[in-house]
């Protein structure tokens, strides 16, 4: 994890480096396959709606949840899919850390979803690192 760690410092500092994407704020959004498709699975998706509701909440930056909802819906769904899905995803956390924990406690029984939380929690943590030891290099040095 600590090559993406640096790729992702790297995209910060070159977002950085021009005012007007600084002054308007950016976000950057880390997602993680095997992570999204454990949650597919624990909400009982079925295989062959996977890829094209994974195609819809992958646009959740671009549709509310209720829009997405709709549109899950129109693809003949199951309520109670959708209901275990958006339990799964409606998580109101600013917090990495704390996401994750929660996540933790609702996918506990699945080990490959526990491993790819692992795998976020080692990149948030080397994303701290590196960021920390960005921000002392530059106070010690400049």
């Amino acid at each position: 994890m600590v090559p993406e760690a640096e790729v992702i410092k790297v995209l910060v500092d070159v977002l950085q480096a021009f005012p007007c994407i600084q002054a308007q704020g950016f976000e950057i959004r880390i997602s993680h396959a095997t992570l999204a498709n454990s949650i597919l699975d624990a909400a009982q998706v079925p295989v062959e709606m996977k890829p094209k509701i994974s195609q819809i909440l992958t646009q959740s930056n671009k549709l509310t949840w209720t829009r997405a909802r709709k549109i899950i819906l129109n693809l003949d769904v199951p309520e109670s899919v959708l209901t275990k899905l958006e339990n799964l995803l409606q998580l109101k956390v600013n917090d990495n850390g704390k996401l994750l924990s929660k996540i933790s406690s609702k996918l506990a029984d699945s080990k490959i979803a526990m491993a790819a939380i692992k795998n976020l929690e080692t990149l948030f943590r080397r994303l701290t690192v590196i960021i920390l030891y960005f921000v002392f290099f530059y106070f010690l040095f400049f």
